[in-house]
């Protein structure tokens, strides 16, 4: 056992008592949208950069915060005792408190945050980067001739995305002056619980990792059957009326469910919210929906979150996958054969794509709406927002035509993003709907005394209609944004899961890329992964 003076410590002062305003002006440090992640993933593949992460290790340290924010701290007696061994300097008095001003190895005052982003800040933009007004989190710099180089923050994570190695490198040189760094490059990388792969026809990003922790965490390994599901939802009218129906749980049952469940309901709803935020949106409507149960827990919701574990379990791997060298001023096209006869087919830009749609009055115990829209960037979704209105809509139309307003407000920050990143939108956004009164409603370019209920979504949509977006009518077979508007069937779940995560351009059989996804597991069920590690071991 080592003595006293072996043992080394690393303090983090305790801020619970800090008051803002009082011991700190500002302690927010903005981490980057996961939008904002897949759009850099998207605009990486687009024009074949590469990929790297910096690791600040002394982030919110005081070691780079100035005096009025460094911690102040009383020393122990038997720390002292210590230091007057190895510091002849000092002579150590009993009788006296000593105070000291601490310069390295704690975590600072609750400022910390905000002043490592403001260090951060003033020298990413001291070496030529400009900051985004849309997430200040990205700071973006031209390369002559015609270079990009984006560094997205998480904290004290950098995500770089440069067009050629020595960029990165003079960057970590002049950062290292500051700061010190690890570098992680290579076609492995590992970032937020994610693993994003670069590979020769594209670049992946998956949490397969984290979800197979998960999935340990709630079966465990010594099992030799999980019964799975194909959908995170039932899709029944009976499952509707049982989940808003179902009684809260009491005291006593709500911890006889969460040992039973392995877990308490908030903490089974964060670990699939995160998620859903990142790489699995098959999951994203089905999780918020069974959030809403979050302050008063019942039993459905708890077998809710069992058979999202359970779908899961069904279809452990499955990335999103953005293709290398695709052209944004050309377009991709996906289609959906029901019979050699009948045949479903969507032309969109490579460039930001809409797809707007809405579920009148899903909700049961209120009968609000939800809405869905999903962003494609390259062909494959960069965002996906699933939102319930805050008050009950009239009819479809309503409902529809407030949806429609709320993809295009959303549509405003993407274009200037994308412009600040040095692709410009020189033609409207294409938005595709299904709903033929919304088309008519907008093209109709004026308001009608049936619609004055409406007047702001419909006068913001006619005035934005030819120079921020165009709407396009297309068939409720090819809507992607029914993924996040109601509970789908198997098949119909499944075309637009893969659709929107980009299964199309998965790397082929034989290629590096292949063998890095592991793709032997793809599609393949929880108990086959298990099954397969004990055989190698």
């Amino acid at each position: 056992i080592p003595t006293i003076w072996e043992c080394k410590i690393r303090d983090c002062i305790v801020g619970t008592k800090q008051e803002k305003g009082i011991d700190f002006p500002e302690s927010y440090c903005p981490v980057g949208l996961s939008s904002t992640l897949k759009v850099v993933l998207a605009l990486t593949a687009a024009i074949c950069n590469i990929l790297g992460i910096y690791d600040v290790k002394n982030a919110f340290q005081t070691s780079i915060a100035p005096d009025e924010f460094r911690i102040w701290v009383t020393a122990p007696k038997i720390y002292l005792q210590w230091y007057s061994t190895v510091e002849e300097t000092f002579q150590y008095d009993e009788n006296e408190e000593y105070v000291r001003l601490c310069y390295n190895g704690n975590q600072g005052t609750k400022a910390a945050p905000k002043i490592w982003y403001d260090t951060l800040d003033r020298v990413l933009t001291g070496y030529g980067f400009k900051k985004s007004t849309v997430d200040h989190a990205l700071f973006v710099k031209h390369v002559e001739p015609d270079g990009w180089f984006y560094c997205l923050i998480s904290t004290d994570d950098l995500l770089c995305s440069y067009p050629t190695e020595k960029e990165f490198y003079d960057l970590k040189d002049y950062l290292s002056q500051y700061f010190g760094l690890s570098v992680q490059v290579g076609d492995i990388l590992s970032y937020l619980n994610m693993r994003i792969i670069q590979g020769e026809d594209a670049i992946s990003m998956d949490q397969s990792e984290y979800i197979f922790d998960l999935l340990t965490h709630y079966f465990g390994t010594d099992i030799d059957k999980v019964k799975t599901v194909a959908t995170p939802m039932r899709a029944d009218a009976a499952f509707e009326r049982e989940l808003y129906e179902s009684p809260p749980l009491s005291p006593q049952q709500l911890i006889q469910y969460s040992i039973k469940y392995k877990g308490g309901f908030r903490h089974h709803i964060g670990k699939l919210l995160h998620a859903a935020n990142y790489t699995r949106m098959d999951i994203m409507l089905s999780v918020q929906r069974i959030a809403e149960f979050s302050n008063k827990p019942t039993s459905v919701a708890f077998e809710a979150i069992a058979r999202h574990y359970r779908y899961l379990a069904q279809n452990t791997l499955h990335p999103i996958v953005y293709p290398k060298g695709s052209k944004l001023d050309r377009a991709a096209t996906l289609s959906y054969i029901v019979s050699p006869q009948q045949q479903f087919k969507i032309s969109f830009p490579n460039h930001l794509a809409l797809f707007s749609d809405a579920e009148f009055a899903r909700s049961l115990s209120d009968r609000r709406t939800w809405f869905c829209t999903i962003v494609l960037l390259c062909g494959v979704a960069v965002q996906m927002k699933v939102v319930k209105t805050g008050t009950i809509m009239t009819h479809t139309t309503d409902a529809e035509m407030h949806g429609a307003f709320n993809t295009v407000t959303r549509l405003l920050p993407l274009r200037r993003l994308l412009e600040f990143m040095g692709f410009p939108t020189p033609l409207p956004t294409p938005m595709y709907i299904d709903n033929a009164a919304v088309d008519a409603v907008i093209d109709a370019n004026r308001l009608t005394p049936r619609c004055r209920h409406l007047d702001i979504p419909i006068a913001f949509l006619q005035q934005e209609k030819g120079k921020t977006y165009e709407q396009f009518l297309i068939k409720t077979n090819v809507m992607m944004a029914d993924f996040g508007t109601k509970p789908l069937d198997a098949a119909l779940h499944k075309r637009l899961k893969y659709w929107i995560t980009g299964a199309m351009y998965l790397p082929k059989q034989g290629t590096k890329h292949y063998e890095l996804l592991q793709m032997i597991f793809y599609e393949k069920k929880y108990i086959e992964i298990i099954n397969f590690i004990k055989e190698q071991n």
